[in-house]
């Protein structure tokens, strides 16, 4: 009985005729669509830094007690969502 090579991790992801991201990974090449990349709609950022701050602030509240701090995070809200409504 002979017994073949050994199938590695990936051998098994470049099937069906496309190849997995594990081997380019592997591999040490790098892919432009490897980036990590931002969004350019400004309602989105400004969410994003929302929902980071207003996690930040519920995790360690003596971060948020500055007293303007429901005010800015209502500014930042409605701005936020002022720009997500017309598409920014």
């Amino acid at each position: 009985m002979s017994v073949g090579p050994p199938v590695t991790l990936a051998d098994t992801l470049g099937t069906n005729g496309r190849q997995g991201r594990w081997p380019r990974v592997c591999a040490g090449t790098y892919t432009p669509e490897m980036e990590m990349k931002f969004t350019k709609n400004i309602g989105m950022l400004l969410l994003a830094i929302w929902l980071i701050l207003y996690g930040v602030f519920a995790l360690f509240p003596r971060l948020g007690t500055f007293e303007g701090e429901p005010t800015v995070m209502a500014i930042l809200a409605i701005v936020a969502g002022v720009f997500i409504l017309i598409g920014r």
